[in-house]
């Protein structure tokens, strides 16, 4: 087991990629700060295994980052923004109901016609 750590956190030997989102990496988003981005690649393994209970805390920044996902309080810290923000991304429902058509006589009629 790799014994590195970042802001507290355990780093895994291996960088974080979520494909199904970010095909092309968080960097090349343009969602993402340069920041932001070290932080998913670098822990977000660990932050991912922390967040779905697969992996257990051990150091102290690990116990507070799982109580801000369980709602517990809120996020304070870089690592804890970034991973709350990156879940309200991915996990926002796609709605695009009429946008193309927002502002036109017919955007109503798709408005409406979509419930």
């Amino acid at each position: 087991m790799n014994d590195s750590r970042l802001d507290g956190f355990r780093v895994t030997g291996s960088q974080f990629y979520d494909t199904e989102h970010y095909p092309y990496g968080f960097a090349r988003s343009g969602e993402f700060t340069i920041k932001q981005t070290k932080i998913l690649s670098e822990i977000g393994r660990t932050l991912l295994a922390l967040s779905e209970g697969v992996e257990q805390a051990i150091t102290a920044e690990e116990i507070q980052f799982v109580k801000v996902c369980s709602g517990e309080i809120p996020a304070e810290t870089d690592v804890e923004k970034t991973w709350v923000y990156y879940r309200g991304i991915i996990n926002k429902p796609f709605v695009q109901v009429g946008s193309k058509l927002a502002g036109t006589k017919n955007s109503n009629y798709f408005l409406q016609s979509a419930y």
